[in-house]
Protein backbone atom coordinates (compact mmCIF):
# COMPACT_ATOMS: atom_id res chain seq x y z
CA UNK A 1 0.00 0.00 0.00
CA UNK A 2 1.38 3.41 -0.97
CA UNK A 3 1.20 5.95 1.89
CA UNK A 4 -0.96 9.05 1.38
CA UNK A 5 1.20 11.81 -0.06
CA UNK A 6 0.04 15.24 -1.16
CA UNK A 7 1.58 16.96 -4.21
CA UNK A 8 1.42 20.74 -4.33
CA UNK A 9 2.92 22.20 -7.51
CA UNK A 10 1.73 25.77 -7.04
CA UNK A 11 5.03 27.16 -8.33
CA UNK A 12 6.30 26.39 -11.86
CA UNK A 13 8.84 23.55 -11.88
CA UNK A 14 11.50 22.14 -14.21
CA UNK A 15 11.01 18.50 -13.22
CA UNK A 16 8.47 15.69 -12.99
CA UNK A 17 7.84 13.60 -9.87
CA UNK A 18 6.40 10.09 -9.89
CA UNK A 19 5.48 7.85 -6.95
CA UNK A 20 7.07 4.41 -7.23
CA UNK A 21 5.36 1.27 -5.90
CA UNK A 22 8.63 -0.10 -4.51
CA UNK A 23 12.38 0.49 -4.43
CA UNK A 24 13.73 1.34 -7.89
CA UNK A 25 15.93 -1.13 -9.73
CA UNK A 26 19.64 -0.37 -9.58
CA UNK A 27 20.68 1.95 -12.40
CA UNK A 28 24.30 3.00 -12.97
CA UNK A 29 23.39 6.61 -13.83
CA UNK A 30 20.65 7.24 -11.27
CA UNK A 31 21.40 7.84 -7.60
CA UNK A 32 19.15 6.69 -4.76
CA UNK A 33 18.92 9.02 -1.75
CA UNK A 34 17.35 8.49 1.69
CA UNK A 35 15.59 11.27 3.61
CA UNK A 36 16.34 11.72 6.40
CA UNK A 37 19.81 10.33 5.85
CA UNK A 38 19.85 8.81 9.34
CA UNK A 39 16.70 6.78 9.82
CA UNK A 40 15.36 5.96 13.26
CA UNK A 41 13.61 2.65 13.88
CA UNK A 42 10.18 4.27 13.47
CA UNK A 43 11.18 5.78 10.10
CA UNK A 44 11.04 2.52 8.13
CA UNK A 45 7.78 3.29 6.42
CA UNK A 46 7.93 5.72 3.58
CA UNK A 47 7.55 6.34 -0.09
CA UNK A 48 9.87 6.07 -3.07
CA UNK A 49 9.78 8.95 -5.55
CA UNK A 50 11.51 9.31 -8.90
CA UNK A 51 12.44 12.86 -9.94
CA UNK A 52 13.18 13.61 -13.58
CA UNK A 53 14.63 17.11 -14.13
CA UNK A 54 14.31 18.80 -17.53
CA UNK A 55 18.09 19.24 -17.46
CA UNK A 56 20.26 16.71 -15.65
CA UNK A 57 20.06 13.14 -14.50
CA UNK A 58 16.99 11.55 -12.98
CA UNK A 59 17.24 10.36 -9.38
CA UNK A 60 15.12 8.48 -6.86
CA UNK A 61 14.61 8.98 -3.17
CA UNK A 62 13.17 7.13 -0.19
CA UNK A 63 11.28 9.62 1.98
CA UNK A 64 10.48 8.42 5.50
CA UNK A 65 6.98 9.37 6.58
CA UNK A 66 5.66 10.41 9.93
CA UNK A 67 2.62 8.75 11.43
CA UNK A 68 -0.78 8.76 9.74
CA UNK A 69 -3.05 11.37 11.33
CA UNK A 70 -5.43 14.13 10.31
CA UNK A 71 -2.97 16.48 12.05
CA UNK A 72 0.03 15.46 9.92
CA UNK A 73 0.64 16.30 6.27
CA UNK A 74 3.15 14.43 4.13
CA UNK A 75 3.74 16.48 1.00
CA UNK A 76 6.06 17.24 -1.89
CA UNK A 77 5.88 20.86 -3.01
CA UNK A 78 7.35 23.01 -5.74
CA UNK A 79 9.01 26.18 -4.51
CA UNK A 80 10.03 29.55 -5.96
CA UNK A 81 13.24 28.02 -7.41
CA UNK A 82 11.86 25.96 -10.36
CA UNK A 83 14.80 23.52 -10.11
CA UNK A 84 14.14 22.65 -6.44
CA UNK A 85 11.44 20.79 -4.58
CA UNK A 86 10.45 20.84 -0.94
CA UNK A 87 9.19 18.08 1.28
CA UNK A 88 7.07 18.61 4.33
CA UNK A 89 8.60 16.26 6.88
CA UNK A 90 6.80 17.23 10.09
CA UNK A 91 4.27 19.51 11.68
CA UNK A 92 4.97 20.99 15.10
CA UNK A 93 2.48 21.10 17.92
CA UNK A 94 0.60 24.38 18.19
CA UNK A 95 2.97 27.13 19.38
CA UNK A 96 0.63 30.04 19.99
CA UNK A 97 -2.95 31.01 20.71
CA UNK A 98 -2.87 33.36 17.74
CA UNK A 99 -0.08 34.06 15.25
CA UNK A 100 3.67 33.56 15.43
CA UNK A 101 6.72 35.63 14.54
CA UNK A 102 9.93 33.95 13.44
CA UNK A 103 12.86 35.77 15.00
CA UNK A 104 15.79 33.60 13.94
CA UNK A 105 16.75 30.52 11.96
CA UNK A 106 20.18 29.24 12.88
CA UNK A 107 21.64 25.84 12.10
CA UNK A 108 19.01 23.25 13.01
CA UNK A 109 16.77 25.51 15.08
CA UNK A 110 14.00 28.00 14.44
CA UNK A 111 13.25 30.59 17.15
CA UNK A 112 10.18 32.75 17.43
CA UNK A 113 7.46 34.36 19.50
CA UNK A 114 3.88 33.24 20.03
CA UNK A 115 0.92 34.81 21.82
CA UNK A 116 -0.10 33.47 25.24
CA UNK A 117 -3.67 34.60 25.85
CA UNK A 118 -3.58 33.49 29.51
CA UNK A 119 -0.78 35.93 30.38
CA UNK A 120 -1.56 38.46 27.63
CA UNK A 121 2.10 38.35 26.53
CA UNK A 122 4.30 37.03 23.76
CA UNK A 123 6.33 33.97 24.74
CA UNK A 124 9.38 32.55 23.03
CA UNK A 125 9.68 29.10 21.48
CA UNK A 126 12.36 27.05 19.73
CA UNK A 127 11.71 24.31 17.14
CA UNK A 128 14.21 21.61 16.14
CA UNK A 129 14.13 21.73 12.32
CA UNK A 130 15.12 18.07 12.06
CA UNK A 131 12.24 16.70 14.12
CA UNK A 132 9.62 19.42 14.67
CA UNK A 133 9.92 19.03 18.45
CA UNK A 134 9.76 22.29 20.35
CA UNK A 135 10.30 23.95 23.68
CA UNK A 136 8.40 27.00 24.91
CA UNK A 137 5.43 28.58 23.20
CA UNK A 138 1.82 28.64 24.39
CA UNK A 139 -1.12 26.53 23.29
CA UNK A 140 -4.84 26.66 24.02
CA UNK A 141 -5.53 24.03 26.65
CA UNK A 142 -2.27 24.69 28.51
CA UNK A 143 -3.09 25.69 32.02
CA UNK A 144 -0.61 27.20 34.47
CA UNK A 145 0.15 24.98 37.44
CA UNK A 146 -1.28 26.18 40.73
CA UNK A 147 0.39 25.44 44.08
Amino acid sequence: MTPHLKFDFTFPRNYQVKTLESAPLAHPLEKLYHYPTELEEGDRSGVYLRVVPQHGLAWSGFFALGFESDQVVNAVCSCPDPDSLCGLAWTSERLSWEGISITEISGQKLCGLGWDALTDKQVSFEVDLRTGRHTGGARPGDQPEHS
